[in-house]
């Protein structure tokens, strides 16, 4: 029986998800952009998945405030291979 191929994870989605399961925490997306340090109009264009490439800051800001849920390694793979990899103590 041949292995199946796993779907690449899509950040975006992850953060939507994230977001549904934590409306208490952030019950507004401008509550949220403003724990992310970004405008509320970016945060929108991240969560529909047409955000393109976000700044190393900016994952690591995700990674932060999702507690390491959503992996700033999903946004930014090109400079992080796993969670693990992220450096949260350089982040601004």
């Amino acid at each position: 029986m041949a292995a199946r191929a796993l779907k690449p994870v899509n950040p975006a989605e992850m953060l939507s998800a994230w977001l549904s399961r934590n409306r208490g925490r952030f019950p507004t997306n401008a509550s949220l952009a403003e724990a992310l340090a970004c405008s509320e109009g970016r945060l929108s264009q991240i969560l529909s998945g047409g955000g393109g490439r976000l700044s190393p800051g900016l994952a690591v800001n995700i990674h932060k405030v999702t507690s390491g849920r959503v992996p700033g390694s999903a946004w930014r793979p090109d400079l992080w291979r796993r969670p693990a990899d992220v450096p949260l103590e350089a982040a601004p």
